[in-house]
C-alpha cells in the first residue's frame, strides 16, 4: 500500500485548526483519490516543517538580508505534481505554494507562487518533502495525540478495503 500526497493545507477556524490532506492510493495497479479532513493535532514535526518552508522561500525573496524580515511568508498550502523518471520512480516534477506575505506596517497580500521544480531550491524543496513525510504519517494516524491505529487495526482496515 503506497500514497502520493498531492495536496497539503491547514486554516484555522472556529473549531480549531483543520488540516486537509489529499493523496493518491495506489492498490493493485489501480489509483484511488482520497481526501483526508480532520481538526486533530499534527505532531509538531508537520508545524516545524510548514515553518522551514516559509523561511526557505523568503531567502529566495529578491529583498531577503539576515538582519531584516521586514517580509514574512506564512504558507499554509502545498500542491504537489509527481511525474516517472527514466528508471520508473515516480518523483516530485514541481509544487506550487498559497499563503500570505506580510509585510511589516503595511500589511499583507496573498500568494501563490509559480510552478517550483525540486531543482530551483534544495532547501525549500526538503522541507516540502519533510512536510509530505509527516503529512503521510498523519494519514497513518500518527498524530501530536500518539498513533491514534496500532499496526493491527491499520492492515486489518487494509484487509477489509481489499476484500470490498
Amino acid at each position: 500500500m503506497s500514497i502520493r500526497i498531492t495536496n497539503i493545507s491547514q486554516s484555522a477556524s472556529n473549531k480549531g485548526r483543520r488540516i486537509v490532506i489529499c493523496y493518491v492510493k495506489e492498490n493493485n495497479g489501480i489509483e484511488d483519490n482520497y481526501k483526508l479532513s480532520s481538526f486533530e493535532i499534527a505532531r509538531p514535526e508537520m508545524e516545524e516543517a510548514w515553518a522551514a518552508i516559509n523561511v526557505a522561500y523568503q531567502r529566495v525573496h529578491p529583498d531577503y538580508r539576515e538582519d531584516e524580515t521586514w517580509v514574512d511568508f506564512s504558507f499554509s498550502s502545498v500542491s504537489i505534481k509527481y511525474v516517472k523518471n527514466l528508471k520508473g520512480d515516480i518523483v516530485i516534477k514541481e509544487f506550487r505554494l498559497s499563503g500570505v506575505m506580510a509585510w511589516d506596517y503595511m500589511g499583507f497580500s496573498t500568494i501563490t507562487t509559480d510552478k517550483i521544480s525540486p531543482q530551483q531550491n534544495e532547501e525549500l524543496t526538503a522541507a516540502v518533502c519533510k512536510l509530505i513525510n509527516e503529512a503521510e504519517l498523519y494519514v497513518h494516524g500518527k498524530r501530536a495525540q500518539t498513533q491514534l491505529f496500532d499496526d493491527k487495526t491499520i492492515q486489518n482496515a487494509t484487509t477489509v478495503s481489499e476484500e470490498v
